[in-house]
């Protein structure tokens, strides 16, 4: 199924821009902890993010235009109420960690933007080869 294997390339893409994040992070950030923690809750957020707008998709394209649209709604006003919490609780401990929280949550974004590439050289998710789809366009 096409929405699993973006899905699954977003996580990809989001443990790489974590990863990448982390390391930039340890040279300029103190306390290091603080900040590494601030960033791998902001990781798992955006992958809770990515699996959250996976799954309201794929509830609303079963439903009635006026009930998937409030559906819809909801969803996404209750993601950005968690990504708000989070950032409130990271920045009363520290503010490395949020910074940490605010760019974890971002990688989602960043993830996103690097897709095409995450697709072009990761060949077989799901026993799919995705180079086939890239060359065909």
């Amino acid at each position: 199924m096409e929405s699993r294997r973006v899905l699954k390339e977003l996580y990809i893409g989001i443990l790489i821009c974590t990863a990448i994040f982390l390391v930039i992070g340890c040279i300029f950030m103190r306390p290091i902890w603080i900040y590494a923690l601030g960033i791998l809750v902001g990781g798992a957020g955006a992958c809770a993010q990515a699996y959250g707008i996976y799954d309201t998709l794929d509830l609303i394209l079963s439903m009635d235009p006026k009930s998937a649209k409030g559906k819809a709604t909801l969803k996404s006003i209750t993601r950005i109420l968690i990504c708000l919490i989070l950032m409130t609780v990271a920045i009363v401990l520290h503010w490395a960690a949020f910074v940490g929280v605010t760019i974890g949550l971002l990688t989602l974004k960043f993830s996103a933007m690097i897709n095409p590439f995450i697709r072009k050289h990761i060949t077989k998710i799901d026993g799919v080869d995705n180079t086939l789809d890239i060359q065909q366009k």
